[in-house]
């Protein structure tokens, strides 16, 4: 018997909708799973005897763990397909919240890593099957319609989870959280037959073959395979910063530092995923039309730049009225951006370097998710201060967009998408 042809199912052509549905959906539920922690986390570090910033070590054991998954995990999708890889983060981050609701802090911080390893797939493994089916036309905007499941997984959950805890404390908020991700693996699983058909059974998957020095290397090898794709990746890890610290502190920063009430801060961590998720779908439809990318990238790191420091200056000092416009801001421009950073990554790559390529690119941004809010817990810690690492994240933004921003006009003017 033949193998099965990627995007088809019972010899004809499968639409790629349904597969934009199924990734967009487990997006959706695995990123419910990843901000459940940074939305619990003021009652959680309370009844837990952390500090508030810990919140940020937990956050960087979450990253750390995806981290690692795109560094030794290219050999997965190949073996098992990128659908069975998504279903396995999927109940791995499940797993990992029911793991850390016993409230031990061991086992909080072994929930976060195990947590982070669930999520590592969605990318990698999203990318892989849309590159696969989607129009080459419209794969900007199909990609990032794809990520905006990220930000409106993290809508949902700063909108329904601080209402579960405090009605029922914070670990019935991670059971909530980790009955909805359980929910999605069995959803996808009528498209596994068509879309996993070219999977390789008979490769090699055991730590022997995952720990070798080749496959450490390779998701960064695949990065210079294109002039533009290291400043791309560069731009993207500025971004990362921005995102990566403002998803995770800013539900603690409200509270913690300017007295709002749990209900508050998630509403204005809700305004900042509404806007990484209208970004993501509109922005992206601005690429695709512009056929301009890079320039828009480079403005949207400098929106954030710009929007962060506000808020780290008004949040203590304005009413919330004016909090969540700006919310909104950093997420139109911190958050929104994953889509089309990966759409431009998938373009420039070599076909059959695309998944390593995006791995690479991926582990970049989930290092800086693992260094930056582990820097910036320590700074609060040491300075006492939640502002000034806030303006700090701001200035690199600023001076990264003032950098990267000649280099990389230069490479979209050589390399300029087609019609």
């Amino acid at each position: 018997m033949g193998t099965a042809t990627p995007g088809r199912a019972n010899g004809a052509a499968a639409p790629w909708v349904p597969v934009l549905i199924a990734t967009f959906g487990m997006q959706v539920a695995v990123s419910i799973a990843a901000q459940a922690l940074p939305v619990a986390a003021p009652l959680l570090t309370l009844e837990a005897g952390l500090r508030p910033e810990a919140v940020g070590y937990l956050i960087s054991a979450t990253h750390l763990g995806a981290a690692l998954y795109l560094l030794v995990g290219g050999p997965v999708i190949p073996r098992f397909g990128a659908v069975r890889a998504l279903q396995a983060g999927a109940v791995a981050a499940g797993i990992a919240l029911l793991l850390s609701a016993s409230g031990l802090v061991p086992a909080l911080f072994l929930g976060a890593f195990l947590l982070g390893l669930g999520t590592g797939p969605t990318t990698p493994a999203g990318s892989s099957v849309l590159a696969r089916t989607v129009p080459p036309e419209h794969r900007t905007l199909i990609f990032s319609v794809k990520q905006a499941g990220a930000p409106l997984g993290g809508f949902l959950a700063g909108l329904l989870l601080p209402t579960v805890a405090l009605a029922g404390g914070w670990q019935a908020a991670l059971l909530v959280a980790a009955a909805m991700v359980f929910v999605a693996p069995p959803l996808v699983q009528r498209l596994r037959p068509s879309l996993d058909g070219d999977r390789n059974p008979a490769l090699r998957i055991g730590p022997r073959a995952l720990f070798t020095l080749g496959n450490l290397a390779s998701p960064f090898a695949s990065l210079r395979s294109h002039t533009a794709l290291l400043p791309l990746c560069a731009l993207s890890v500025s971004l990362g910063v921005v995102q990566g610290c403002l998803l995770a502190f800013t539900v603690t920063f409200l509270v913690t530092a300017h007295g709002f009430g749990l209900g508050e801060a998630g509403l204005v961590f809700a305004a900042l995923q509404v806007g990484g998720f209208l970004a993501r779908i509109f922005l992206a439809w601005l690429a695709d039309r512009t056929r301009a990318p890079i320039p828009l990238l480079l403005a949207m790191l400098a929106v954030a730049a710009v929007a962060v420091l506000v808020f780290a200056l008004l949040a203590g000092r304005a009413p919330l009225v004016v909090i969540v416009p700006v919310a909104l801001l950093i997420g139109i421009g911190g958050v929104g951006w994953q889509g089309i950073a990966l759409a431009e990554i998938a373009r420039l790559a070599p076909p059959d370097r695309l998944a390593n390529a995006t791995s690479g690119a991926s582990l970049l941004v989930f290092l800086s998710y693992v260094v930056a809010p582990f820097l910036f817990a320590a700074l609060v810690a040491r300075t006492g201060s939640w502002s000034l690492p806030l303006v700090l994240v701001a200035l690199q933004a600023g001076l990264a967009t003032l950098l990267l921003a000649p280099r990389l006009l230069r490479e979209a003017r050589a390399s300029p998408i087609l019609t």
